[in-house]
């Protein structure tokens, strides 16, 4: 049975209304969500399927050594600078992990291809430049790690616990929901929100038990992408700079908000209570 074809015209398809759908936003034309939306099951059931055709007829290997995802990075990347180069690697990085993520369940296509879509789209508004602030706490071995400054795109190889990478990645969403919301409208570049976001997806491949969180946190990540987003489009709404982004996020979406709030509090019990109470006050 051949999948392959079918998946490259869905996805050609999924490409093509995403930039129907940005260039609609951008004239202020209304744009037809519900038949994107159908595309993009369409496209997770399909790569979920394929996936699962994948493990039943592959052998499968005895070795134990950590699961590591190889770098997709093409050679002629390399001869291309600045944010042309950084919009390639991008996109080859995002059709690997949309790919990875064909074995974790059509729930998690659908988020990772989401966030990809709206993480593309908060790059390209500032030109894949790099911004002058950074994702907090990740630290920089895990940020070598899941999104290195080289642009190659390597996962973990091991040298980093799983459970560091939990840990990390769930103090940074604290941290970050306490930041104002025009400290986050800085973060973009290799070591803004792009970097929380590879190191989502890291986790989410090393360590099974970050699967109960992904879903909560993703949807949080491509919300705060999407707000910051519209914001930048209406030239800088005022009104929103000064609140925390916990605060913005709450407004826009108060049920996924207080979702990841329960995911983050399983992950660091206590931490995460005192935090929010604060941003709150």
């Amino acid at each position: 049975m051949t999948y392959e074809p079918g998946l490259t015209e869905l996805r050609s398809a999924i490409l093509h209304a995403h930039i129907v759908a940005i260039e609609a936003r951008r004239d202020g034309r209304h744009v037809k969500i519900i038949e994107l939306m159908d595309l993009e099951v369409k496209l997770a059931e399909a790569q979920y399927d394929y996936a699962r055709h994948v493990r039943e007829t592959t052998p499968q290997s005895s070795s134990t050594s950590p699961r590591v995802l190889p770098s997709p990075t093409d050679k002629a990347i390399a001869q291309i600078d600045g944010g042309d180069a950084q919009a390639a690697r991008l996109l080859s990085y995002f059709g690997y992990i949309l790919r990875r993520s064909g074995s974790w369940g059509v729930r998690a296509i659908h988020d990772v291809r989401i966030l990809n879509s709206s993480l593309l789209h908060w790059e390209a508004l500032h030109d894949f430049q790099e911004g002058d602030l950074r994702a907090p706490v990740l630290s920089a071995d895990l940020r070598k790690h899941a999104y290195c400054r080289r642009y190659t795109f390597r996962a973990s190889d091991g040298h980093t616990p799983e459970t560091s990478q939990a840990d990390a990645i769930a103090r940074s969403f604290v941290v970050l929901r306490g930041c104002t919301f025009a400290d986050a409208s800085r973060m973009f570049g290799t070591l803004g929100l792009a970097a929380l976001a590879a190191a989502l997806v890291q986790a989410r491949s090393v360590d099974d038990a970050f699967a109960e969180a992904f879903p909560s946190l993703t949807q949080e990540l491509t919300l705060l992408l999407n707000s910051l987003a519209d914001s930048h489009s209406l030239k800088g709404e005022k009104s929103a700079e000064h609140r925390t982004v916990f605060a913005v996020l709450k407004l826009r979406a108060p049920e996924a908000t207080m979702c990841a709030t329960a995911a983050l509090e399983h992950m660091i019990p206590g931490y995460v209570a005192s935090r929010v109470a604060s941003i709150m006050i």
